[in-house]
């Protein structure tokens, strides 16, 4: 599915936003809803790189503000974080 860089911007932006694939289908008024979200599972296809660009730039931004919530003492914000480094020390060791 080919997208203008208009649209690719408007599929990061909508990602960063948090709406799902479906949702970003409806509003992009894409002709066939279940290519475009295959197409976002699709490493290398530009709107995957697109969505992903969007949905990693909003997660960093929300990890950020956990980690410094952390850092003040929030109890909830730590025990997030600590999800956070299981997931990524179990992925590091069996990647």
């Amino acid at each position: 599915m080919y997208f203008n860089a208009e649209q690719l911007k408007e599929i990061e932006e909508m990602a960063y936003q948090l709406f799902t694939p479906f949702e970003i289908a409806l509003a992009l008024e894409t002709e066939d809803q279940d290519e475009f979200i295959d197409d976002i599972g699709i490493p290398g296809t530009d709107v995957h790189r697109a969505f992903y660009k969007g949905y990693l730039r909003q997660l960093g931004e929300l990890r950020a503000d956990t980690i410094k919530a952390a850092k003040n003492g929030s109890n909830p914000a730590q025990i997030e974080l600590i999800k956070c480094i299981n997931n990524i020390q179990r992925e590091v060791r069996h990647g």
